[in-house]
């Protein structure tokens, strides 16, 4: 028995048909049965036909096939050899198949690094700047705001006033202001001012004895150069004036200061002391202050008034109290308490 329709390479050797099998199809193929000996009918041999043989059961027949083909298919792998060959993988598609499950891990890993990129990106953008923030408002909370002051320490600062129209009560009042200005920020040190009009031009000295009355003799006064500054400083909660003016010639002023020294605090009198009397001659002293010769003269020791003054260089410089003039001494001459 051939099965030709399948492929050589899936058929397993087939095992030895049973021989009751073979009998069995050998019987269905048969179109004679053999004949029993030794029946005769009147001295003859008859044929003995069966019934089975003479009138043979299609069912019997189609039994017989159907044991012998199922006999045979259970003896013969084909079935199972199909079916392996069908559901056995070959090479390339188990190469798909790895190939699609490292595509698909790869994809899963980097869905996850860049899940977590975004995540700490996010994290570092939206709390770190929170952070910083509130670090910064500590720090602004700790450290005490800078105090801004109205007046600078180290340059002189304008003083503007209508000098047109200006009196020495004016001037006075806005020194005073100035002073109170002063205390409010707590500025002890000596600070300079330059008077000028509403235009910021320098008020002339010339103009501003004019102004305020002093009483300096014409000689001297022409002597006096006309920029020319006031200080005001805090000498124990007190504002005190200094004047700092220099001269065109010191060799031309030194002998006129002589002569007028002794009427130099009255002449002063209507700027510098208003509120006290002055007499109208007083003896000048000298003193030394850190190597520098001082001439001085106590006004008034209850309100400590004095007019201490020194010429150094071409400039002159005048203080209404001791320390007043020995800070401006120190701001200009950057004298220390060790000199």
């Amino acid at each position: 028995m051939s099965f030709s329709f399948f492929s050589k390479k899936n058929i397993v050797p087939e095992e030895p048909i049973p021989e009751e099998i073979l009998n069995a199809v050998k019987t269905m193929n048969d179109p004679q049965p053999a004949r029993a000996k030794g029946n005769t009918v009147d001295g003859n041999e008859q044929p003995r036909i069966t019934k089975t043989a003479t009138t043979p059961s299609p069912f019997a027949e189609s039994g017989v096939k159907n044991a012998a083909s199922n006999a045979i298919a259970a003896r013969t792998p084909i079935a199972k050899t199909m079916t392996d060959d069908v559901s056995r993988p070959t090479n390339k598609s188990v190469q798909k198949k790895h190939v699609a499950l490292f595509i698909a891990l790869g994809a899963i890993v980097l869905i996850a690094v860049l899940a977590g990129t975004y995540w700490y990106v996010k994290i570092r953008t939206v709390s770190v700047p929170q952070d910083a923030d509130q670090q910064t408002s500590t720090d602004q909370t700790d450290v005490p705001a800078p105090v801004v002051l109205p007046y600078s320490p180290n340059n002189p600062n304008y003083l503007a006033l209508n000098t047109e129209e200006a009196t020495v009560d004016d001037i006075s009042k806005a020194l005073q202001e100035a002073g109170e200005r002063m205390k409010s920020s707590n500025l002890n040190s000596p600070i300079e001012f330059v008077i000028t009009d509403l235009n910021n031009n320098p008020l002339a000295f010339s103009r501003l004895a004019f102004l305020t009355g002093l009483k300096l003799s014409p000689e001297l006064l022409q002597t006096i150069d006309e920029p020319f500054s006031i200080f005001l400083y805090n000498d124990g909660g007190s504002m005190r004036i200094g004047f700092k003016l220099s001269f065109s010639s010191t060799t031309e002023a030194l002998p006129l200061i002589e002569k007028e020294e002794a009427a130099l605090p009255g002449e002063f009198h209507d700027f510098l002391y208003r509120d006290i009397t002055v007499p109208a001659k007083v003896v000048f002293k000298s003193g030394s202050y850190k190597g520098q010769t001082i001439r001085y003269v106590n006004v008034d020791e209850q309100k400590n008034y004095s007019f201490d003054y020194i010429i150094k260089e071409n400039n002159w410089l005048i203080g209404t109290t001791k320390d007043t003039l020995r800070s401006m001494l120190n701001k200009k001459y950057g004298l220390s308490e060790a000199q």
